[in-house]
């Protein structure tokens, strides 16, 4: 699927800016600035759709990026760049809920939650299934 692409000031077409280049690092989800927020924003979409992550990469990636920001960290950034995001994410089939300002902070926090918590009940299932294995070459 492609990934549609609006002018923006987070999209792919937004004007590049030295501070959104260099946001490359992540930042201090507590400390960060609306600007440092909105310049991470940026520069992880650019990323995204420069490298063609979709679908479940995309959200692998998102998660991973944003693992640690709080709905507060969210909440600062701009409504736009959080809107860009979730309609990314959306184009992608990565469900984010309906909402704005605060409600969409606490839905784009939601995604990285199910991911999370998908992730590691996963992990507990191979976890299982080791210990199964290890039970078989006992007998």
């Amino acid at each position: 699927m492609d990934v549609k692409r609006r002018n923006s000031t987070v999209g792919p077409r937004a004007q590049k800016t030295g501070q959104w280049e260099r946001s490359r690092s992540d930042i201090d989800p507590k400390n960060a600035t609306k600007i440092q927020i909105d310049n991470r924003i940026a520069y992880l979409y650019n990323y995204y759709v420069t490298y063609g992550k979709t679908f479940e990469m995309l959200q692998y990636t998102f998660c991973e990026d944003c693992e640690y920001w709080t709905v507060q960290t969210r909440s600062r950034a701009s409504r736009r760049a959080c809107q860009e995001l979730r309609d990314l994410l959306t184009t992608n089939d990565i469900y984010v809920g309906n909402g704005s300002g605060s409600k969409l902070a606490a839905h784009l926090r939601r995604v990285v939650m199910r991911y999370m918590r998908d992730a590691v009940a996963c992990e507990a299932e191979d976890v299982d299934e080791e210990d199964f294995d290890d039970e078989d070459d006992k007998h």
